[in-house]
């Protein structure tokens, strides 16, 4: 399971440089240079490319994530929750940006596209977010599986947080709490 904290961070750091060319263009707007009509299409290229290459990543991260739990899994839950907790700032900057989108169509012409917006940066944010829960659920369900063990009502409700925006840091900081009170005791 080495390979799903390699895969966690991986995919950390493929949503924060995914998030760079976005940066750039907003503090290149803020300053008084005017872009050209080709600057601001490939600015634009490189931030639906991030999407992109971000939405596969968290594909990838996902799959290989379940496929190497079937190996003798290493715990990756503090690694989860170190991530879980260094993405929030990647978070806030998606959400700020997907706010901006949506104003910047608060157009007669344009209203109808908000909706579907929404629900596409929503799905691609979602999907991120269930990408770096996907170690955690495979480590847990092999742990339980493998030791023939009942999970305690914790750990269920920590596992369902994953499923929920902001939550999922709650439930990974609760699975490694518990982790490590286990093992104290053993």
């Amino acid at each position: 399971m080495k390979h799903a904290k390699r895969y966690l961070i991986a995919q950390a750091a493929i949503m924060y440089l995914s998030q760079l060319p976005l940066l750039i263009f907003i503090i290149l707007e803020m300053i008084p240079v005017t872009l050209s009509d080709g600057v601001t299409s490939a600015f634009i290229g490189m931030i639906v490319a991030g999407w992109v290459i971000t939405f596969s990543s968290s594909v990838a991260c996902a799959v290989l994530s379940l496929v190497s739990a079937f190996k003798k899994p290493e715990n990756p839950l503090k690694t989860s929750m170190i991530v879980k907790l260094a993405l929030i700032p990647w978070y806030l900057i998606n959400f700020s940006f997907c706010f901006l989108l949506v104003a910047a169509m608060l157009n007669p012409f344009l209203l109808i596209g908000i909706p579907l917006l929404i629900l596409i940066a929503s799905f691609l944010t979602y999907v991120n977010m269930l990408a770096t829960s996907c170690p955690t659920f495979a480590y847990m369900i092999s742990d339980m599986i493998r030791n023939k063990k009942k999970p305690d009502g914790w750990t269920i409700a920590s596992l369902i947080f994953h499923f929920v925006f902001c939550m999922d840091a709650i439930g990974a900081i609760i699975l490694y709490v518990l982790s490590k009170k286990k093992e104290q005791i053993e």
